[in-house]
């Protein structure tokens, strides 16, 4: 049976060639979010938030995941 690891493996590779892709990075953090891997995202958020800081989506997700804290 698949496992979530298995579902972001290639969301996760696929943001290693394109790391401004707020878009994806957005989508992952949301399914780490869900499976309760907040720290994840939350390493994810702040990382892309030092490449695209101008981009709110990003501060949107981050603050969902301190919420979650």
């Amino acid at each position: 049976m698949p496992t979530p690891d298995d579902a972001l493996a290639p969301l996760r590779e696929a943001l290693g060639v394109s790391p401004t892709n707020v878009p994806l990075r957005l989508h992952i953090a949301d399914a780490l979010i869900a499976a309760a891997r907040t720290d994840e995202a939350e390493t994810l958020l702040k990382d892309g938030l030092t490449r695209t800081p101008n981009d709110g989506g990003q501060y949107d997700d981050l603050a969902k995941y301190l919420k979650l804290r």
